[in-house]
This record gives structure tokens, sequence and C-alpha cells, in this order.
């Protein structure tokens, strides 16, 4: 409901609430924060939500980021894509390709000599979604390429 009325004064309630020891109310937080003026910060928290172990609050915290608006999101996702923990990394590089960020490909590109697979594995898959049709071929060169580097760790 606090969400709903699209006030940033609800914000320091809403992110309390995402550490709730109920699930319900962890749940109605983070799909409220979605709906908010987004921050760098509401980015990021997020991010970490959608990075974690329990499915429900990481698919809603996905959904949630996708929402997300506000001056300051374009450039914490980018700034997020480069640096942080991988799972974390991997996250803001799929919302890079969700949001048609194109203004993300030099950072997608550097993950071509990402040594976490989980990264590397993120930003081929976003470089599949931006990269312009005259660049399939570097997809799928890339494509190949994390394949084997995948299946040669196992």
């Amino acid at each position: 409901a606090l969400a709903r009325r699209n006030d940033r004064a609800a914000l320091p309630a809403i992110v309390a609430a995402t550490e709730h020891k109920d699930p319900t109310v962890r749940l109605d937080a983070i799909e409220a924060l979605g709906v908010l003026p987004g921050s760098r910060e509401t980015a990021s928290l997020l991010a970490r939500f959608a990075a974690g172990n329990d499915s429900a609050e990481a698919k809603l915290a996905r959904q949630s980021l996708m929402r997300l608006n506000g001056p300051d999101v374009s450039a914490a996702i980018l700034t997020g894509a480069e640096r942080g923990d991988p799972a974390t990394r991997a996250v803001f590089l799929e919302q890079l390709a969700l949001r048609g960020m194109s203004e993300g490909l030099p950072t997608i590109l550097k993950c071509r000599s990402e040594t976490n697979p989980v990264v590397r594995a993120a930003a081929v898959a976003a470089f599949g979604e931006l990269a312009p049709a005259s660049e399939q071929k570097a997809v799928l060169d890339w494509t190949i390429q994390a394949a084997a580097s995948v299946l040669g760790q196992m």
C-alpha cells in the first residue's frame, strides 16, 4: 500500500521490511521496491536479493529490478555489471539485456576474459540479446568458447 502512493518517504520502511522474518512481508517489500522511484541503492539491494539463494525472492527481485526507474538506476546497473561479486554482476549483466541498454556493450565485451564462469555466461547471454546483427558471428564464437570453457572445468 505504501508503494502505490509512489512516495519516496515510504522507502526506509519498505527497505526495513525486506529483512522481516515473515517471508510474505519480505516478498511484498521486494515487489514494492520496483514501484517506487529508484536509486542506486535500491538497484543494489534488489540485485542482492536477485542473486540470493531464495528462489521466490530472487524471481521477484529480478522483476522489481526490471521495473525500477530513476535517475541513477541505469548508471547503477552499468557499474554493477563491472564490479562486485560474480552472482550480483550476473544479475546486472542480465538487466543490461532486459533493458536493451546497448551502452553496456563495452562492459559486456570486457567480460570475454572474465575468469568467473557465472559472469562469462551472463555476459555471453546479454551480448546475444544486445549485439547488432552484424555481430552474430562474434556471438556464436563467444558462445562456443564459453561452452568449451565450462565443459573443460567439469
